[in-house]
């Protein structure tokens, strides 16, 4: 796991609604303004596998309406 946790009272309808997701993560792919930005989930497999699941990748203007700032 890298990057930062996203609280739950922040995920955006998009995700909610769509993906059968417990998680959501962002890692910054830029640190430049304006940066990147991927969005993903863990999703258990089995008791030794761990599968993450790329939802998006956001440029910043986009990140923002996405997630309503």
């Amino acid at each position: 796991m890298c990057g930062n946790k996203i609280s739950r009272d922040r995920w955006p309808k998009k995700y909610r609604k769509n993906q059968k997701i417990n998680n959501l993560w962002r890692y910054e792919l830029s640190k430049r303004k304006p940066g990147w930005r991927l969005i993903y989930t863990i999703l258990p497999k089995n008791n030794i596998k761990i599968l993450s699941a790329l939802l998006d990748v956001l440029n910043h203007h986009r990140y923002d309406r996405v997630f309503g700032y």
